[in-house]
């Protein structure tokens, strides 16, 4: 190899190094998981999900959750938030889904409504991974405390919860 083609490689590998290193990133990695750059922007938040979350919706399935959850606005029925509950669950949206157990149980608090949200809310990071530590401070935590406070004895409860106390604790 002659000084001209060294010279040439050696600008050749300079510049792929370059790039690789100062290249704009498509994609940044949140709570362990890789998530593309247009994710990230915007103003992304669970009420703001949990609307667009609708649009996944069949019109009919739509029409039926708006009336749901216009006859919810006056009080409390069981049967009602029953349905939605449904209705997420067969169109595969944990985030709803989660949001409506949970409901169910600030209305029963019974630990087992409790554990049934949470697991739903766990279910929902997945898709959800944007919103991870919105989900886990504001709704799987105060799951997990009101699951401690109904069962004091609970130790897997109380593992959970301090899990995800310092797993979502910042440094």
């Amino acid at each position: 190899m002659n000084p001209g083609q060294r010279l040439l490689a050696l600008g050749g590998l300079l510049l792929l190094i370059g790039l690789y290193f100062f290249a704009p990133r498509t994609s940044s990695k949140v709570g362990g998981k890789v998530v593309s750059t247009e994710e990230n922007q915007g103003a992304v938040s669970i009420s703001t999900t949990l609307v667009k979350n609708l649009d996944k919706l069949s019109e009919n399935d739509q029409v039926i959750v708006n009336d749901l959850q216009q006859s919810l606005s006056n009080e409390f029925d069981q049967e009602l938030v029953d349905s939605l509950i449904s209705i997420w669950d067969v169109n595969n949206i944990p985030l709803n889904k989660a949001i409506w157990l949970e409901a169910k149980a600030r209305n029963h608090n019974t630990t087992s409504d409790w554990l049934k949200a949470a697991e739903a809310f766990y279910e929902s990071i997945d898709e959800n991974i944007i919103l991870q530590n919105e989900i886990v401070s504001k709704h799987l935590i105060p799951s997990f405390e009101n699951m401690s406070n109904l069962e004091p004895d609970n130790l897997d409860t109380k593992v959970a919860l301090g899990r995800l106390l310092v797993d979502n604790t910042e440094n």
